[in-house]
């Protein structure tokens, strides 16, 4: 096996004789091991290329610890991190030790914490645009509402006027065509 060169493809065929797909020598970055892998699993943006004793190698541990980490994770656009139980934010954090890094930013700004009530907002619409000048602080969800109504209907209407300068722009030409 190890006298296959990387990258050599061969079709696969059961024990009656069909196809059943195309894979792909790749090598270890890690080992340096052999192995077929399925073509279209190469073509993932997850794939790493490695075997699965060295996947599991850097894959192990948490936080920190991974290979992979990036300072935190994000769910639903929001970008949230870990937090320490020692650090004095540590109660607004879930039960992970996660908490979403707008309210974190907005705490610190405060110097408190922020109740599980209190809803921070993002200004400009975008998720991870976590500056202390984008947010703002609302007691409840239903004073946070208006300004949520207001920012959709902000990039409603920012949508609509790139559609319609679309339609003026192809009216021009095929006037000008004319």
């Amino acid at each position: 096996m190890d006298t296959i060169k990387k990258g050599t493809i061969e079709q696969v065929f059961d024990v009656k004789g069909r196809k059943r797909g195309t894979k792909i020598w790749v090598v270890c970055p890690v080992c340096t091991g052999g192995r077929w892998a399925r073509v279209d699993h190469t073509r993932q943006k997850c794939f790493s290329g490695m075997c699965i004793r060295c996947h599991n190698k850097f894959s192990s541990g948490r936080g920190e610890e991974h290979p992979g980490w990036k300072g935190g994770t994000y769910n639903w656009g929001y970008k949230s991190v870990k937090i320490q139980p020692e650090d004095p934010l540590y109660p607004m954090a879930r039960k992970s030790g996660y908490v979403n890094e707008h309210r974190l930013v907005m705490a610190k700004h405060l110097g408190r914490l922020l109740a599980t009530r209190e809803v921070v907002h993002h200004k400009n619409g975008v998720r991870g645009d976590n500056r202390i000048e984008n947010l703002e602080l609302f007691t409840n969800q239903m004073k946070h509402l208006p300004s949520m109504m207001e920012t959709a209907e902000a990039r409603r209407l920012k949508a609509k006027i790139v559609k319609l300068n679309a339609t003026i722009i192809a009216l021009r030409k095929k006037d000008a065509g004319h």
